[in-house]
């Protein structure tokens, strides 16, 4: 007995250590593959961040203003587009280029140098400097920053024996609009040498011990260096990163200890297996169905084991098919082809996913239903090959973070403006001594600035009360055409501040409705308000009252620029804006609209933007007649 038992651990030694040697050699393998990419990844990354650095500082108003004065400042040149890129951004050369593509300025190592140095780039840059040109006077190319990214041309190349990232960029301004003629703009090129600190970083970064470059392959690390061209310039070399080698040489005496253990319990082990298999699946069957979260189990060959209701729910699975032995790749193949799991052929993007899941990978990923609901799933590998895929509903959880971003934006903007402008009112007054006129108007605007907060924390609260159906409505019957004038003649002086005109198209009978008139010229406030605000100047808002049936409308029409088709949908959502950014151009809390929705709703009514209007935008408002 002893004999048998001591021959099949020699034989499942043997076995193991095979296995290893081979995982090991593999594992090398893959960590020489992983490098590869990811060291790839980095010099994308590289040749990517030169032209980002270029985008920041070439879109610049005042740098197309300084270029055409003469004569050129060169402290500021240096200090902004050429030996700031070397101290700040590392670029080793830059060279700014006319609109006829003749040096006019040169850096080089972090010191400013004869533009006529360029001609150690020119073959390169030349070129390039063509093609881009080209783009430059091109009616499609893109104008301003919402636009897109400001054209530009980037190459690998060799420059004074040496390899180099060469980028070339417009200096524009910032609004895309100017008195340059198209493809006549300067041009910032710069180069940033590969070998150096660039190399450095991607040999800390990848683990690529003593990366350098070298005009020929060595050993087996080494990636070929191209230019657009598809032709290679060179290699980036390096001593490659072998885990496995250093594992197995440490796993060989672990193993050798761990299978004489192994063999000593392995009947004790099996047999109290068994005793406690049954117990433990009822267990896990039990805890899987008292859990908010839902979970799937899957055996080795990734067939369903053990799942919950709640996973069927979430992920909409009917259950004729679910039932055990299912294989996952039929459930992931479901939501594949209702387009939740990515775009694409529904059988490329399974066997994607199943092969990611059959190497081990972790899972971290978010799906968005076709209801609407997301999903966060995370998957990963057990002990025994198994596959566990927890999934979470966070719809809820991602609405209020949008809201809360939301509200900290919207808010920080409303306050700090006017607080703002108090506090430069006051510290005049106080820091001073000032002519009354001159305080007046200080205290003025230290008064309107009040009354901005005061509206911002009252919308607040209007928004809160509404949201709680806590707020106290006065409903009398009143004529409609009363409530409209009175709005028009309130909304009219801030109308012609702006340069916009009102007027009120009203019927010749009594509109009569029964509603809270305070609540309903709030309503008109807030559409007046915003269609004055976003009109050009000279232009007019038209309020039109009208009779539909056993209702009143209410029209709000202006000549705006409207409203974007991606942004209706969330047109009367809290904290909603078109331009949410602190610094958007109109200010606005983003509740107007939200409080005026709930405002005609709680009237029986409904509120809506009219979709088929191409120029500017309509606002509706619908009440019931009074005794309708």
């Amino acid at each position: 007995m002893f004999l048998p038992t001591l021959g099949a651990i020699a034989l499942l030694a043997l076995i193991i250590g095979t296995v290893l040697h081979y995982s090991t050699s593999r594992s090398d393998d893959l960590a020489v593959e992983r490098q590869n990419r990811l060291i790839a990844l980095g010099m994308q990354q590289a040749i990517a961040k030169v032209a980002n650095d270029q985008e920041a500082s070439t879109r610049w108003d005042d740098a197309v203003q300084r270029l055409h004065q003469r004569p050129l400042d060169y402290r500021w040149i240096d200090n902004n587009l050429g030996i700031w890129f070397h101290s700040y951004y590392g670029h080793d050369e830059v060279y700014l280029l006319d609109p006829a593509d003749q040096p006019v300025y040169a850096m080089q190592g972090g010191a400013r140098a004869d533009p006529g140095t360029f001609r150690r780039v020119a073959t390169q840059a030349l070129p390039l400097t063509e093609e881009l040109r080209s783009t430059l006077r091109s009616p499609s190319r893109p104008r301003t920053a919402g636009e897109g990214e400001t054209p530009g041309v980037r190459d690998m190349a060799v420059v004074a024996d040496r390899p180099a990232i060469l980028s070339i960029k417009p200096i524009v301004p910032e609004t895309g609009e100017g008195s340059q003629q198209p493809g006549t703009e300067y041009l910032h090129v710069s180069v940033r040498y590969l070998d150096g600190t660039l190399l450095k970083r991607l040999s800390r970064d990848f683990l690529a011990k003593d990366a350098r470059f070298s005009w020929k392959p060595e050993g087996e690390a080494s990636l070929p260096v191209r230019n657009r061209a598809r032709q290679t310039i060179g290699y980036i070399v390096w001593s490659p990163f072998q885990p496995g080698e250093q594992v197995e040489k440490r796993m060989i005496p672990a193993l050798a200890l761990a299978l004489a253990f192994v063999a000593a319990l392995l009947a004790w082990l099996l047999h109290q297996a068994r005793l406690r298999a049954r117990e433990e699946r009822e267990l896990l069957e039990l805890t899987f169905e008292n859990v908010t979260q839902g979970i799937l189990l899957t055996d080795p060959n990734l067939r369903l084991m053990i799942w919950n209701q709640r996973l069927c729910d979430m992920f909409g699975f009917a259950p004729e098919t679910v039932k055990t032995g299912t294989e996952l790749r039929d459930l992931i193949m479901i939501n594949a082809l209702r387009s939740e799991v990515g775009e694409g052929d529904p059988a490329e993007i399974t066997d994607k996913i199943i092969t990611s899941i059959a190497k081990g990978e972790e899972q971290r990923a978010e799906m968005l239903r076709e209801d609407g609901r997301m999903l966060e799933l995370f998957g990963r590998t057990i002990s025994g090959g198994r596959y566990l895929l927890i999934t979470r509903d966070v719809t809820d959880e991602r609405k209020a973070a949008r809201l809360k971003e939301e509200l900290v934006s919207t808010v920080s903007h409303e306050l700090r403006t006017p607080l703002t402008a108090i506090a430069g009112s006051l510290g005049l007054m106080v820091g001073s001594a000032v002519e009354p006129e001159k305080g007046a108007r200080l205290a003025q605007i230290a008064l309107r600035n009040c009354e901005r907060l005061i509206a911002l924390v009252n919308d607040l609260l209007d928004m809160d009360k509404l949201a709680s159906r806590t707020a106290e409505f006065e409903f009398k019957e009143v004529d409609l055409r009363d409530l409209v004038r009175d709005a028009v003649e309130h909304n009219q002086p801030y109308a012609e501040r702006l340069g916009v005109g009102l007027k009120a198209q009203l019927t010749a009978r009594p509109v009569m409705a029964r509603v809270d008139a305070l609540r309903i010229e709030q309503v008109l406030a807030n559409l007046l308000s915003n269609a004055a605000k976003f009109s050009p100047r000279g232009s007019e808002v038209t309020v039109k009252l009208e009779i539909e049936g056993a209702k009143a409308r209410i029209s709000v029409i202006d000549q705006g620029p409207g409203i974007a088709p991606e942004f209706r949908s969330r047109l009367f959502t809290r904290f909603a804006q078109q331009d949410a950014t602190s610094q958007r151009q109109q200010s606005g809390t983003g509740l107007g609209l939200a409080i005026t929705k709930a405002i005609v709703e709680r009237h029986g009514g409904r509120i809506w933007l009219d979709s088929d209007v191409t120029i500017g935008s309509t606002f509706h408002v619908e009440l019931p007649l009074a005794g309708s």
